[in-house]
């Protein structure tokens, strides 16, 4: 056996199994304890689950910025008296966030970027102006979150890898940036929280009849 097919059949490659989101989308409601959808399929031919009730859609998103989300862990090394090597490590902290820019001047949009209840978005009844007074009181404003990707690369149907945040806060806003060449964007970034009905701080995986046709191929067996 020659050094290449020895490399070849190690690596056991399958091209079915990467995934490009061609699409995406967030939606998004104001938290309820226990309430957000811990799924994104409903049926055994794996469709997406319609808009819930009472959730909103972010619309369409920047291309250029993206949906980046971020998984971060701290860990305190344990060293012995004498030894350069630790002995182990603890986790100490562990965080999620997701990065996007909203594109679409929506109640919801607006609401997210200024953090800001809802109640807070107001429309005069004559001109139709609506406005956001953003107060020096601490606001404290959960919602839940659900990002959808759509796969572009699969023959065997669409798969759609997911991360919900059933618990979820904005905790940065980037600046907004007036430009003749670009779209008024309002980019925010989410931190995720436990949400302790449910018991976990981030839901993450992927439905669709494509996953359906490659979960064998990729080791994700049903009860595994």
């Amino acid at each position: 056996m020659t050094g290449e097919s020895n490399i070849a059949t190690l690596k056991n490659t399958n091209n079915e199994l990467y995934m490009v989101p061609g699409d995406a989308c967030v939606i998004a409601a104001p938290w309820v304890q226990g309430a957000c959808p811990t799924a994104i399929t409903t049926d055994a031919q794996g469709d997406l689950l319609p808009l819930p009730m009472g959730w909103q859609s972010l619309g369409e998103l920047d291309q250029k910025a993206g949906i980046k989300i971020t998984p971060d862990k701290k860990t305190n090394d344990i060293l012995g008296y004498g030894s350069i090597v630790p002995r182990g490590s603890v986790n100490t902290a562990m965080s999620v966030t997701a990065e996007f820019s909203i594109q679409e001047w929506t109640e919801i949009g607006a609401a997210l970027y200024w953090d800001v209840d809802k109640a807070s978005v107001t429309v005069d009844p004559t001109t139709g102006e609506w406005q956001i007074a953003k107060s020096a009181t601490p606001e404290v404003n959960y919602y839940s979150l659900i990002i959808v990707g759509q796969d572009i690369t699969s023959g065997q149907g669409y798969r759609f890898p997911y991360w919900i945040f059933p618990k979820a806060m904005v905790t940065k806003q980037s600046a907004q940036s007036l430009s003749m060449s670009e779209a008024l964007l309002m980019p925010v970034t989410f931190t995720a929280y436990t949400d302790d009905t449910l018991g976990e701080f981030l839901i993450t995986g992927a439905g669709g009849p494509g996953v359906q046709a490659t979960n064998t191929a990729a080791g994700f067996v049903e009860g595994s």
